[in-house]
Parts: structure tokens; C-alpha cells; sequence
């Protein structure tokens, strides 16, 4: 009998281990705010994408353009663009620079990357202010299996707007298709929304 009883007992205990430690989906979103004022960019929005999702969504052509062969591969790119604020960019253009053998610089000139960097450092301390005086406020939460929908207040220097957002769940963790709505600096065009781009309002020569 005890034989019986007892892989009985550790089934529950195991049961309610797993069910007591599993995330929820207002335990997800808050520990996600959390990140981002730590963070002060917004690079922990990659952790709720699903990203397996994202990447067979890209066509052939897309994922050779953005060079990723994995969904792994394609969160990371997106995780480095974001901490890096907008400075591969820069970065980018400056490895552009050639000298050649005549002494003529090639690619765009000092003058230029200069006056990006400038729009750059406006760019991450406005991104900075939204990021840290922005507040999330979980109005409503509705659970169905596997799937939720919550409602949230934003709150950001007194004006409240509300917004909603779908997770699933993929394994033990809640995902979003796309985690933009949740960017305090913007919900732009990706699957984290907006990140920080000197180039965007600036034609290159």
C-alpha cells in the first residue's frame, strides 16, 4: 500500500512545485518593467518575443538580409541593437572610412558623424526619460489555457493611455508576437518597437 501512496504523494508535491515556481502572465510583465528601468533601454523586451515565431514569419530573402539563420541568432541581433543605442549605426559608418593611397578620406566625412553623434546623445537621453518616468499599470488580466490577454494603464508625466497586449505560453514562459506596444519610447516597426537611429530624420550625403 505505502508503495502505492507514496510516488502518489511525490506526483503532488512535484505537481504543485511546478505550478507554485510558474511564472504568470502579470508576474511576466512586471518583472519585464523591472528590467527596463534597471536597464534604462530597451533591450529586456526581447526576453518575451517569441522569437521562434518571428523568424519563420522572415521570408528567404529577409533572413539573408539580416544575416540570421536561427531564431536565437535573431533575437540577439535585436538584443545588441537595442543595448547598443543606436551607436552601431555610427559605428557602421565609420568603419566605412577608407584612406586611399592618395590621402583622400573615403565614406562620410568626420564633420557629418560628428553631428550624428549629437543627434544620437539627444535620441538615448529623451529615450532615457521615457524609459525611467513611464509607469505600467495592469488593469485587467484574462486567462485562457495557454492564452492571455491584459489590459494596462501607461502612465507617463500625468497622461494615461491604455493599451493591450496577447501572450502565449511556450513552455514556461509567456511570449508576445510583439513586445512594441510594451516600448516606452515607442511601439515603432519591429517585434521590441523603437530604437534609437541618428540616421532616421538625417538623409546620408
Amino acid at each position: 500500500m505505502l508503495k502505492v501512496i507514496f510516488p502518489l504523494i511525490l506526483l503532488v508535491v512535484l505537481t504543485f512545485s511546478n505550478s507554485a515556481t510558474a511564472e504568470t502572465p502579470k508576474g511576466t510583465l512586471y518583472k519585464l518593467f523591472a528590467a527596463l528601468k534597471s536597464a534604462n533601454n530597451v533591450s529586456p523586451l526581447v526576453e518575451i518575443v517569441d522569437w521562434k515565431q518571428q523568424f519563420e514569419a522572415l521570408s528567404a530573402e529577409q533572413k539573408e538580409q539580416m544575416r540570421v539563420s536561427s531564431a536565437e541568432q535573431l533575437k540577439n541581433n535585436y538584443a545588441m541593437m537595442a543595448k547598443s543605442n543606436g551607436q552601431f549605426h555610427i559605428d557602421s559608418l565609420k568603419a566605412e572610412q577608407t584612406l586611399s593611397a592618395d590621402g583622400q578620406m573615403h565614406g562620410e566625412s568626420m564633420d557629418f558623424i560628428q553631428s550624428l553623434e549629437s543627434e544620437l546623445e539627444d535620441i538615448v537621453a529623451r529615450n532615457e526619460e521615457l524609459i525611467s518616468r513611464t509607469k505600467y499599470i495592469i488593469e485587467k488580466t484574462f486567462i485562457n489555457g495557454d492564452s492571455a490577454k491584459i489590459k494596462l494603464k501607461k502612465v507617463y508625466k500625468g497622461e494615461e493611455s491604455m493599451l493591450e497586449i496577447e501572450l502565449h505560453q511556450v513552455e514556461d514562459q509567456w511570449v508576445t508576437m510583439n513586445a512594441g506596444v510594451l516600448n516606452p519610447t515607442g511601439p515603432g516597426q519591429g517585434p521590441i518597437g523603437n530604437l534609437p537611429n541618428p540616421l532616421e530624420n538625417i538623409s546620408l550625403r
